[in-house]
Protein backbone atom coordinates (compact mmCIF):
# COMPACT_ATOMS: atom_id res chain seq x y z
CA UNK A 1 0.00 0.00 0.00
CA UNK A 2 2.98 2.85 -0.66
CA UNK A 3 1.71 5.87 -1.87
CA UNK A 4 -1.65 5.43 -0.91
CA UNK A 5 -3.23 7.98 1.52
CA UNK A 6 -6.72 8.21 3.30
CA UNK A 7 -8.04 11.77 3.58
CA UNK A 8 -11.05 13.34 4.77
CA UNK A 9 -12.56 15.01 1.87
CA UNK A 10 -12.57 18.86 2.61
CA UNK A 11 -13.56 19.86 -0.53
CA UNK A 12 -16.34 17.49 -2.86
CA UNK A 13 -15.07 19.42 -5.98
CA UNK A 14 -12.10 17.41 -5.81
CA UNK A 15 -13.68 14.47 -6.20
CA UNK A 16 -16.55 16.10 -8.70
CA UNK A 17 -15.59 13.98 -11.49
CA UNK A 18 -15.12 10.93 -9.87
CA UNK A 19 -18.69 11.17 -8.51
CA UNK A 20 -19.80 11.21 -12.25
CA UNK A 21 -17.73 8.40 -13.08
CA UNK A 22 -19.32 6.01 -10.14
CA UNK A 23 -22.90 7.58 -11.30
CA UNK A 24 -22.35 6.46 -14.92
CA UNK A 25 -21.08 3.36 -13.22
CA UNK A 26 -24.83 2.20 -11.75
CA UNK A 27 -27.31 -0.11 -13.71
CA UNK A 28 -30.50 1.80 -12.32
CA UNK A 29 -30.66 5.21 -10.49
CA UNK A 30 -30.54 5.50 -7.23
CA UNK A 31 -33.62 7.45 -5.45
CA UNK A 32 -33.10 10.97 -4.29
CA UNK A 33 -33.24 9.20 -0.53
CA UNK A 34 -30.55 7.20 -1.00
CA UNK A 35 -28.37 10.39 -2.53
CA UNK A 36 -29.82 12.43 0.23
CA UNK A 37 -28.51 9.76 3.12
CA UNK A 38 -24.92 9.82 1.00
CA UNK A 39 -24.98 13.91 1.09
CA UNK A 40 -24.43 14.05 4.95
CA UNK A 41 -21.89 11.18 5.13
CA UNK A 42 -18.34 11.88 5.52
CA UNK A 43 -17.02 11.89 1.92
CA UNK A 44 -12.99 10.63 2.14
CA UNK A 45 -10.59 11.16 -0.90
CA UNK A 46 -8.34 8.10 -1.60
CA UNK A 47 -5.02 8.79 -3.50
CA UNK A 48 -1.76 7.32 -5.26
CA UNK A 49 0.77 10.16 -4.54
CA UNK A 50 -1.24 12.88 -5.80
CA UNK A 51 -4.15 11.56 -7.99
CA UNK A 52 -7.47 10.57 -6.37
CA UNK A 53 -8.04 7.26 -7.10
CA UNK A 54 -11.13 6.48 -5.18
CA UNK A 55 -13.24 7.67 -2.93
CA UNK A 56 -15.69 6.46 0.14
CA UNK A 57 -18.30 7.69 2.00
CA UNK A 58 -18.97 6.92 6.21
CA UNK A 59 -21.98 7.32 7.88
CA UNK A 60 -22.69 6.62 11.87
CA UNK A 61 -21.95 3.48 13.35
CA UNK A 62 -19.01 2.75 12.09
CA UNK A 63 -20.83 2.02 8.40
CA UNK A 64 -19.65 1.97 4.97
CA UNK A 65 -22.04 3.92 2.36
CA UNK A 66 -19.71 3.96 -0.86
CA UNK A 67 -17.03 3.02 -2.47
CA UNK A 68 -15.72 3.71 -5.54
CA UNK A 69 -12.29 3.23 -7.21
CA UNK A 70 -11.19 4.32 -10.89
CA UNK A 71 -11.61 1.35 -13.43
CA UNK A 72 -8.05 1.40 -14.10
CA UNK A 73 -7.10 0.72 -10.50
CA UNK A 74 -9.69 -1.79 -9.89
CA UNK A 75 -6.52 -4.67 -10.15
CA UNK A 76 -5.73 -3.32 -6.89
CA UNK A 77 -9.45 -2.71 -5.56
CA UNK A 78 -9.65 -5.81 -3.29
CA UNK A 79 -6.43 -4.52 -1.79
CA UNK A 80 -6.95 -0.57 -1.61
CA UNK A 81 -10.54 -1.77 -0.08
CA UNK A 82 -9.83 -3.84 2.58
CA UNK A 83 -6.84 -1.54 3.73
CA UNK A 84 -9.80 1.59 3.98
CA UNK A 85 -12.02 -0.55 5.76
CA UNK A 86 -9.42 -1.69 8.56
CA UNK A 87 -7.86 2.08 8.79
CA UNK A 88 -11.03 3.24 9.60
CA UNK A 89 -12.73 0.17 11.78
CA UNK A 90 -15.79 -0.08 9.64
CA UNK A 91 -18.01 -2.99 10.46
CA UNK A 92 -20.79 -2.61 8.15
CA UNK A 93 -21.88 -2.13 4.36
CA UNK A 94 -25.03 -0.39 2.87
CA UNK A 95 -25.04 -0.94 -0.63
CA UNK A 96 -27.36 -1.37 -3.46
CA UNK A 97 -27.39 -4.33 -6.31
CA UNK A 98 -27.53 -1.53 -8.63
CA UNK A 99 -24.00 -0.43 -7.42
CA UNK A 100 -21.77 -2.95 -9.74
CA UNK A 101 -18.48 -1.96 -8.67
CA UNK A 102 -18.92 -0.99 -4.66
CA UNK A 103 -20.83 -4.29 -4.32
CA UNK A 104 -18.51 -6.41 -5.92
CA UNK A 105 -15.59 -5.65 -3.50
CA UNK A 106 -17.72 -5.51 -0.45
CA UNK A 107 -18.79 -8.84 -0.76
CA UNK A 108 -15.14 -10.21 -0.63
CA UNK A 109 -14.95 -9.53 2.98
CA UNK A 110 -19.08 -9.78 3.74
CA UNK A 111 -19.25 -12.26 6.47
CA UNK A 112 -23.22 -12.25 6.49
CA UNK A 113 -25.79 -10.30 4.40
CA UNK A 114 -29.43 -9.16 4.59
CA UNK A 115 -31.87 -7.79 2.37
CA UNK A 116 -32.95 -4.02 3.56
CA UNK A 117 -34.88 -2.58 1.40
CA UNK A 118 -36.20 -2.54 -2.25
CA UNK A 119 -35.00 -0.69 -5.81
CA UNK A 120 -38.33 -0.48 -7.76
CA UNK A 121 -38.69 0.03 -11.73
CA UNK A 122 -41.50 0.70 -13.40
CA UNK A 123 -42.80 -2.36 -15.72
CA UNK A 124 -46.67 -2.50 -15.90
CA UNK A 125 -48.79 -0.01 -16.96
CA UNK A 126 -52.14 -0.67 -15.02
CA UNK A 127 -55.98 1.02 -14.93
CA UNK A 128 -56.07 3.30 -12.01
CA UNK A 129 -59.41 2.80 -10.13
CA UNK A 130 -60.26 6.52 -9.66
CA UNK A 131 -61.07 7.23 -5.77
CA UNK A 132 -63.58 10.23 -4.45
CA UNK A 133 -62.15 12.96 -3.43
CA UNK A 134 -59.96 16.19 -4.87
CA UNK A 135 -56.33 15.23 -5.78
CA UNK A 136 -54.61 18.27 -6.39
CA UNK A 137 -50.88 19.81 -6.32
CA UNK A 138 -50.35 21.95 -3.20
CA UNK A 139 -49.49 25.40 -2.36
CA UNK A 140 -48.18 27.24 0.17
CA UNK A 141 -51.25 28.06 1.72
CA UNK A 142 -51.90 24.45 2.25
CA UNK A 143 -48.48 24.14 4.03
CA UNK A 144 -49.83 24.12 7.95
CA UNK A 145 -52.39 21.59 7.41
CA UNK A 146 -49.87 19.38 5.83
CA UNK A 147 -47.10 19.41 8.03
CA UNK A 148 -49.94 18.36 10.81
CA UNK A 149 -51.09 15.33 8.59
CA UNK A 150 -47.36 14.20 8.34
CA UNK A 151 -46.50 14.54 11.85
CA UNK A 152 -49.62 12.68 12.78
CA UNK A 153 -48.49 10.82 9.83
CA UNK A 154 -45.33 9.75 10.59
CA UNK A 155 -44.48 10.76 14.28
CA UNK A 156 -41.27 13.05 13.11
CA UNK A 157 -40.13 16.68 13.77
CA UNK A 158 -42.34 19.11 12.91
CA UNK A 159 -40.42 21.52 11.82
CA UNK A 160 -38.36 19.60 9.64
CA UNK A 161 -41.45 17.81 8.36
CA UNK A 162 -42.59 21.38 7.35
CA UNK A 163 -39.19 22.69 5.58
CA UNK A 164 -39.26 19.10 3.26
CA UNK A 165 -42.87 19.75 2.37
CA UNK A 166 -42.44 23.72 1.70
CA UNK A 167 -39.24 22.73 -0.66
CA UNK A 168 -41.31 20.28 -2.49
CA UNK A 169 -44.12 22.57 -2.55
CA UNK A 170 -42.11 25.04 -3.76
CA UNK A 171 -40.77 22.94 -6.60
CA UNK A 172 -44.40 21.99 -7.89
CA UNK A 173 -43.96 18.59 -6.43
CA UNK A 174 -45.86 17.97 -3.31
CA UNK A 175 -49.59 16.45 -4.02
CA UNK A 176 -52.48 15.49 -2.13
CA UNK A 177 -55.78 13.81 -1.68
CA UNK A 178 -58.81 15.33 0.49
CA UNK A 179 -62.48 14.41 1.11
CA UNK A 180 -64.61 17.58 2.48
CA UNK A 181 -61.16 19.22 3.99
CA UNK A 182 -60.08 15.96 5.84
CA UNK A 183 -56.52 14.88 4.17
CA UNK A 184 -56.26 11.60 3.12
CA UNK A 185 -52.18 11.16 1.99
CA UNK A 186 -49.86 13.00 0.18
CA UNK A 187 -47.47 11.83 -2.71
CA UNK A 188 -44.57 13.50 -3.85
CA UNK A 189 -42.93 13.34 -7.57
CA UNK A 190 -39.34 15.11 -6.51
CA UNK A 191 -36.99 15.35 -9.40
CA UNK A 192 -34.11 16.57 -7.54
CA UNK A 193 -32.72 16.38 -3.93
CA UNK A 194 -33.32 18.26 -0.79
CA UNK A 195 -31.90 21.64 -0.81
CA UNK A 196 -30.28 21.25 -4.03
CA UNK A 197 -31.38 24.40 -6.46
CA UNK A 198 -31.62 23.81 -10.13
CA UNK A 199 -31.04 20.49 -10.49
CA UNK A 200 -32.45 17.69 -11.82
CA UNK A 201 -31.76 13.84 -11.26
CA UNK A 202 -30.64 12.56 -14.95
CA UNK A 203 -29.75 8.70 -15.62
CA UNK A 204 -28.67 7.70 -18.68
CA UNK A 205 -29.65 10.68 -20.31
CA UNK A 206 -33.39 10.35 -18.69
CA UNK A 207 -34.66 12.39 -16.66
CA UNK A 208 -35.76 10.42 -13.38
CA UNK A 209 -38.34 11.72 -10.77
CA UNK A 210 -38.42 9.57 -7.28
CA UNK A 211 -41.69 9.05 -5.96
CA UNK A 212 -42.88 8.96 -2.52
CA UNK A 213 -46.84 8.43 -0.76
CA UNK A 214 -47.78 8.75 3.03
CA UNK A 215 -51.23 7.65 3.96
CA UNK A 216 -53.81 8.24 6.93
CA UNK A 217 -53.61 5.59 9.58
CA UNK A 218 -57.09 5.65 9.81
CA UNK A 219 -57.25 5.02 5.86
CA UNK A 220 -55.05 2.53 5.53
CA UNK A 221 -55.57 -0.64 3.71
CA UNK A 222 -58.57 0.94 1.70
CA UNK A 223 -56.44 0.89 -1.78
CA UNK A 224 -55.14 4.61 -1.23
CA UNK A 225 -51.56 3.85 -1.26
CA UNK A 226 -51.99 2.09 -4.66
CA UNK A 227 -54.14 5.26 -6.09
CA UNK A 228 -51.90 7.67 -4.51
CA UNK A 229 -48.49 6.07 -6.18
CA UNK A 230 -50.97 5.89 -9.42
CA UNK A 231 -51.50 9.31 -9.28
CA UNK A 232 -47.75 10.58 -8.90
CA UNK A 233 -46.64 7.98 -11.75
CA UNK A 234 -49.29 9.90 -14.26
CA UNK A 235 -47.80 13.18 -12.77
CA UNK A 236 -44.24 12.26 -13.30
CA UNK A 237 -44.69 10.85 -16.97
CA UNK A 238 -46.83 13.55 -17.88
CA UNK A 239 -43.68 15.99 -17.24
CA UNK A 240 -41.51 13.42 -19.23
CA UNK A 241 -39.68 11.66 -15.72
CA UNK A 242 -39.09 8.14 -15.74
CA UNK A 243 -40.80 7.34 -12.13
CA UNK A 244 -39.11 5.08 -9.81
CA UNK A 245 -39.12 4.02 -6.32
CA UNK A 246 -37.83 2.65 -3.13
CA UNK A 247 -38.63 1.18 0.35
CA UNK A 248 -37.52 -0.65 2.91
CA UNK A 249 -38.26 -4.44 3.00
CA UNK A 250 -40.33 -4.52 6.08
CA UNK A 251 -42.91 -1.88 5.15
CA UNK A 252 -45.50 -4.08 3.66
CA UNK A 253 -48.32 -1.79 2.92
CA UNK A 254 -45.83 0.38 1.01
CA UNK A 255 -44.51 -2.82 -0.81
CA UNK A 256 -48.25 -3.47 -1.93
CA UNK A 257 -49.18 0.41 -2.70
CA UNK A 258 -45.94 0.57 -5.07
CA UNK A 259 -46.55 -3.07 -6.83
CA UNK A 260 -50.31 -2.22 -7.20
CA UNK A 261 -49.33 -0.23 -9.76
CA UNK A 262 -47.04 -1.66 -11.27
CA UNK A 263 -43.74 -1.24 -10.29
CA UNK A 264 -41.32 -4.52 -9.65
CA UNK A 265 -38.41 -5.14 -7.12
CA UNK A 266 -35.48 -4.34 -9.78
CA UNK A 267 -32.63 -4.14 -6.76
CA UNK A 268 -31.91 -4.50 -3.42
CA UNK A 269 -30.42 -2.25 -0.68
CA UNK A 270 -28.24 -4.68 1.53
CA UNK A 271 -26.52 -4.46 4.66
CA UNK A 272 -23.43 -6.67 4.98
CA UNK A 273 -21.22 -7.74 8.04
CA UNK A 274 -17.95 -7.41 7.69
CA UNK A 275 -15.14 -10.24 8.37
CA UNK A 276 -13.58 -9.19 11.38
CA UNK A 277 -10.18 -10.91 10.35
CA UNK A 278 -10.48 -8.59 7.00
CA UNK A 279 -8.35 -10.35 4.91
CA UNK A 280 -6.04 -7.91 2.54
CA UNK A 281 -5.70 -10.20 -0.74
CA UNK A 282 -2.14 -9.97 -2.24
CA UNK A 283 -0.92 -6.96 -4.23
CA UNK A 284 -0.36 -7.45 -7.92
Amino acid sequence: MANIVFSKCEDRNAILELEREWEMSLNFPNDDFWDYQLSRSDYWVIRDREEVIAFACIAEEETLQQFYIKPKYLARGREVFAAFVKERGLKRVEVGTNNPYYLSLAMHFAKSSKVEGYIFKDLQELVLEEKQGDFRQAEIKDLDRLADFSVQALGADREWLSNYIEWWIKRGEFFFLEIDEEIIGTCEVRTGQLHEHNLEKEFAGRKVASLGIVISEQHRRKGYGTYLMGKAKQVARDRNYEPICSCDKDNIGSVKAIEGSGFRVLHLFLVLELDHELPSPPSS
